[in-house]
């Protein structure tokens, strides 16, 4: 879906409408999250279904280590760096692996070594980067204090 398509204004005017409304007759209950959540996530199914699963990983998995924190502030440190590997992990995969292993390949080819590195091909998510720095914004955060976990 598009931003420039009928099909995205349809879509949006529908979200802000319905949001709107849960907004107005349900001051800020679960309901209006879980929805705004549904849609951002139908949204981003939109321009490939397959990679649903890994923005649901990504959320689940900063959510849970928020959670955690906070519940278990002894073991801080162990939750943060798991919540930063997974979601560093994610985006350094995505974005990051075809252009080293590229490079090792080239010093592989260049030393005479007939061994090469598969490389993936495969298309690189919408928004990755910037939701993968915004989840780890938020987990530092809530690491530090600086804000309390999101218990919904």
């Amino acid at each position: 879906m598009l931003f420039n398509s009928i099909q995205f204004w349809l879509f949006f005017l529908c979200v802000v409408i319905v949001y709107f409304f849960l907004a107005h007759k349900i001051k800020r209950n679960i309901l209006t999250r879980v929805f705004l959540l549904a849609a951002s996530l139908f949204f981003y199914a939109c321009w490939n279904l397959s990679y649903l699963s890994l923005i649901l990983i990504s959320v689940i998995v900063t959510w849970l280590s928020g959670l955690l924190m906070e519940k278990h502030p002894r073991h801080k440190r162990v939750i943060i760096l798991s919540s930063l590997l997974i979601n560093l992990g994610i985006l350094f995969f995505f974005k990051y692996f075809n252009f080293f292993t590229g490079s090792i390949n080239t010093l592989l080819s260049i030393s005479g070594s007939g061994t090469q590195i598969p490389q993936f091909n495969v298309l690189l998510p919408v928004g990755i980067s910037f939701y993968t720095f915004q989840a780890l914004g938020y987990s530092i955060d809530v690491y530090r204090g600086s804000v309390r976990a999101e218990k919904t």
